[in-house]
This record gives structure tokens, C-alpha cells and sequence, in this order.
């Protein structure tokens, strides 16, 4: 028979792991845009326009976006904890 449920104890352990990939990914973003800024301050240009534009337009975003689909990620698994913590002690 298949093995059902949650290891609460061990499930519980991983939530930190993915916390601290939200913490990762902002100190990505965060020392990018500074480089991206020093990298603009000694370039001037179209071309450091276009650098800068697609930093801010495209790649900044979408690592925002990741940021923000793994915080999801830990709601959902939080709350999954809460639920099977509720389950286990009904």
C-alpha cells in the first residue's frame, strides 16, 4: 500500500530552504540593479540605454516574477503544513 500524508518534521525542515531562496533571489536582483547602475554611471549612450531598459524592463521583472511564484510556493506549502498539523491531531 501506497504511503500517504506528510512528515510533518521533515516538510516543516524544508520551509526554511525555500525562505531562504526568496532571500537569494532579492540579493540576485539587488546587486544586479547595483551593477547595472555602475555599469550606466561609466557608459554612456543608446547602447547603455538599451542595457539599462532591458534590466529594468524585462529581466528585473521576471526575476521578481520567480520571487514571487516561489513565495506562493511557501504559502501553499505552509498552509498544507497547517492542514495536515490539523489532520494529524483530530
Amino acid at each position: 500500500m501506497a504511503w500517504l500524508g506528510m512528515n510533518l518534521d521533515v516538510v516543516n525542515g524544508e520551509l526554511p530552504k525555500w525562505e531562504n531562496l526568496i532571500e537569494e533571489i532579492s540579493t540576485i536582483v539587488s546587486d544586479t540593479n547595483t551593477q547595472v547602475q555602475a555599469a550606466n554611471e561609466a557608459w554612456n549612450g543608446a547602447d547603455s540605454d538599451k542595457f539599462v531598459s532591458e534590466w529594468e524592463g524585462t529581466h528585473r521583472p521576471a526575476l521578481e516574477k520567480i520571487k514571487g511564484l516561489i513565495q506562493e510556493l511557501v504559502g501553499q506549502l505552509q498552509s498544507d503544513i497547517n492542514q495536515q498539523r490539523e489532520t494529524s491531531s483530530a
